[in-house]
């Protein structure tokens, strides 16, 4: 998730979004999206709203049924009923999700367009192929049984001949006089398996981009299998900028403002990292080149790359601290003492210091709606209608920080005198 700024508004308002994805089905949605739209064209998707914490959130994004859906003349979404099969009815705002996919390069068509398109004559004809190929494997597989015979045969012992023939493929055995001869005759049933195969090229193609994964052989060029994995590896980015571009102008967007969080400089963006980690046999002969030329790595940039606990064999043993003067002992004990009591002291100025302009904000506020009522009951009315739109955020934040130090030096005092007291 990428925020629009640094600035303090943004920041939260992308940590409440993130959250909210996370703890969504974002990667079933988003599977059931791309396939729908990649191959007809356009998916639909149900945001399923709930209300946690005091806040809306999408529980859940159930993808639905294409055909169920129609568009109007402007893009929206309408679902048909029993009551309306024909244009559909209208539904909620912030209800559906409509991902749509174009090979054609414009957007006139509010159904998509998807490689089905492409698809559709080579699964055809495929079908088709595959069907004449198991009737003429199912006619051809068994050689045909031809019997001869000398001289004149009357209809009826004929009739018995080809029975007898045809009981064959059964039984396998039978009996005939000598003048019958009988032979196997084995027909060729066509070679369909060239055509099959270049239909499944065609299909492989429009759907992967390359071939090597599905008709590699027997051998295969390592390079040309690294070139079709890159083929690959953008046809899967391509999808996902797709699939997050309709996420950011939809239920980003929605989760936003359906929630009234602060944006400053605009609304989070959610992206798909497709990064790969980087090979640390690789990094491990660079460094290792780079200290025989006499550069030695920081143990922060070892415990980054490599991670696990480990220690500088090569380190210098730390010098052993000098005793402390007794001289000066009562001394630096007593400026200790001074400057912890003073700690609160310099807590609070620099808390009136750093909470000034946002206590300056709120009074103005407050001052500009005691000026504007005209009685007490409108001022009253007033003070509660302003109160929502208060920002106490940055003084909140201030605050938080402030008790979490002061809690910090208060343990940490505790603690220091729990050992004193212990040493003496």
């Amino acid at each position: 998730m990428d925020r629009a700024s640094d600035a303090r508004a943004d920041r939260s308002t992308a940590l409440a979004v993130e959250a909210q994805i996370r703890a969504m089905n974002h990667d079933q949605a988003t599977k059931g999206l791309i396939a729908g739209a990649v191959v007809k064209g356009h998916a639909i998707g149900e945001a399923m709203w709930a209300r946690r914490d005091s806040m809306f959130v999408v529980d859940r994004i159930k993808v639905r049924n294409q055909r169920r859906w129609r568009f109007a003349v402007d893009g929206s979404p309408r679902l048909l009923t029993r009551g309306n099969t024909l244009t559909g009815i209208a539904v909620p705002d912030r209800k559906i999700i409509v991902h749509r996919h174009q090979i054609h390069g414009h957007d006139d068509d509010p159904y998509g367009s998807g490689i089905g398109q492409s698809l559709y004559w080579p699964a055809w004809m495929k079908r088709v192929t595959l069907a004449a190929w198991v009737q003429a494997v199912e006619r051809y597989a068994d050689p045909m049984k031809v019997a001869t015979y000398d001289g004149n045969m009357e209809e009826k012992t004929q009739d018995q001949l080809l029975r007898k023939l045809m009981g064959l493929v059964r039984g396998g055995a039978m009996v005939l006089p000598r003048s019958v001869e009988v032979a196997l005759h084995k027909a060729e049933a066509g070679d369909y398996e060239p055509l099959l195969r270049y239909l499944d090229e065609m299909i492989t193609i429009a759907i992967l981009g390359e071939t090597l994964t599905t008709s590699a052989g027997d051998h295969g060029a390592r390079a040309l299998g690294d070139v079709h994995n890159e083929i690959r590896t953008l046809l899967a980015k391509a999808d996902a900028d797709l699939i997050c571009q309709t996420f950011n102008e939809t239920m980003v967007r929605w989760i936003v403002d359906a929630n009234a969080l602060p944006i400053k400089a605009g609304y989070p963006q959610v992206w798909r990292d497709f990064s790969e980690p980087e090979d640390l046999n690789q990094l491990s002969q660079r460094d290792e080149r780079l200290a025989q030329m006499g550069f030695r790595p920081t143990a922060k940039y070892i415990a980054e790359t490599y991670g696990g606990d480990r220690v500088d064999t090569q380190a210098p043993p730390p010098a052993e601290a000098a005793p402390p003067d007794p001289a000066f002992a009562e001394a630096a004990a007593t400026a200790a003492a001074i400057a912890t009591q003073r700690v609160p002291e310099v807590l609070t100025a620099r808390l009136i210091d750093a909470t000034a302009d946002a206590r300056r904000q709120l009074i103005e506020r407050v001052r500009e709606v005691v000026m504007a009522a005209t009685s007490y009951d409108d001022l009253a009315v007033r003070l509660l209608e302003a109160l929502p739109g208060l920002d106490v955020t940055a003084l909140g934040e201030i605050m938080t920080e402030a008790m979490a130090t002061a809690d910090l030096i208060g343990r940490s005092a505790v603690l220091a005198e729990g050992a004193d007291d212990g040493d003496s």
